[in-house]
């Protein structure tokens, strides 16, 4: 993944990496410290869907959206690298073992989401805040 990222970028806490609304114009993987993904909701606040820790991938796959659904920010001074969406295309057909990880890691956090849904919504309203 080292070879793959182009430019390297520091980022002091509490900085958004990528906002919502935003084009993404690369994928980003998290060299140093801790970001998180959350969304903005009505009530003026924000709700964190998970946190990124060093080696992970902010969203393999936000190149192919028109628009960012999400903000990813930072939670301690970060350092990032920037992989470009021609690079990430060009491991499908050149790095296959690569590709196949970076599918598994995609789905592996998928099904996180999955599991934390569906015990958010089995949960009755003072069990979710207690």
């Amino acid at each position: 993944m080292d070879e793959l990222a182009a430019r390297k970028e520091h980022f002091s806490v509490s900085v958004d990496i990528v906002g919502e609304g935003m084009v993404p114009r690369s994928v980003f993987l998290l060299k140093e410290g801790m970001a998180m993904r959350y969304r903005n909701v009505p009530d003026d606040g924000r709700q964190i869907v998970t946190f990124l820790i060093p080696g992970d991938l902010c969203d393999m796959h936000m190149f192919l959206l028109k628009a960012m659904d999400h903000s990813v920010e930072t939670i301690t001074p970060a350092r990032i690298a920037s992989i470009s969406r021609e690079r990430i295309m060009g491991l499908f057909g050149s790095k296959p073992r690569i590709s196949a990880a970076l599918w598994w890691s995609s789905l592996q956090e998928e099904a996180m989401l999955r599991e934390r849904i569906v015990s958010l919504g089995r949960c009755d309203a003072r069990k979710c805040i207690g």
